[in-house]
């Protein structure tokens, strides 16, 4: 006995849900890879272009197929929904600059940390080589904060370091440093043995993303 037309539109329709809902989740695993591409490409280098290319081709094999699949079924609805989804999300994916919402969020989440930090910079109660409280000692390559003489301005000032990402070569680096007062305007500490990141924007209580 055939499926009543009754039965069969739920069925049909309820597949669509569920393939719009696939193709969506392929598209978060692309955001989070996009999320922590810093973390992974400062501790991976090279080789975490392999994950990052994994996800994104996955996305788009999970989009093409689950649209032509709709499509050639006759559900023109669900075909149009998902090419909308993954519209959607490739514009967000390469709109979105996914370094600054990375560094943003993960001052936010550790703030009362970084502020625990600072204030015993501030006292002086830091040596040269502090590691990280277990919960935020991801953000840092080596899971420790460094203390680093400030390059320019009053010699004499040093700076907190969290180095977030290196190079493989350590030519170049970048990170969140904490000054006790305004960093001078020529201010730099050094990210990686061949190079020195200036401030250049502020986090709140005396932190700084330095690049």
């Amino acid at each position: 006995m055939s499926t009543t037309p009754d039965v069969e539109a739920p069925r049909r329709r309820a597949h669509s849900i569920a393939l719009v809902a696939v193709v969506g989740a392929g598209w978060i695993l692309v955001a989070a890879v996009s999320y922590f591409a810093m973390p992974l490409s400062g501790r991976l280098s090279l080789a975490a272009f392999v994950p990052y290319m994994m996800v994104w081709l996955l996305a788009f094999a999970l989009s093409v197929g689950a649209t032509i699949g709709l499509a050639l079924g006759g559900r023109w609805v669900g075909a149009v929904g998902v090419l909308a989804v993954s519209t959607a999300a490739v514009i967000l994916m390469k709109t979105t600059d996914w370094a600054t919402v990375y560094v943003n969020t993960q001052v936010d989440i550790h703030r009362g940390a970084l502020a625990e930090l600072a204030a015993q910079h501030r006292a002086g109660e830091l040596d040269d080589d502090v590691q990280l409280p277990l919960r935020m000692r991801y953000l840092s390559l080596d899971g420790r904060v460094h203390v680093e003489h400030v390059i320019g301005g009053d010699q004499s000032d040093d700076a907190l370091y969290i180095p977030f990402w290196r190079n493989w070569r350590h030519e170049n680096g970048f990170g969140l440093a904490h000054f006790v007062g305004p960093p001078p305007a020529d201010a730099a500490v050094q990210t990686a043995a061949g190079d020195a990141g200036q401030p250049t924007r502020s986090l709140g209580d005396g932190w700084w993303w330095v690049e």
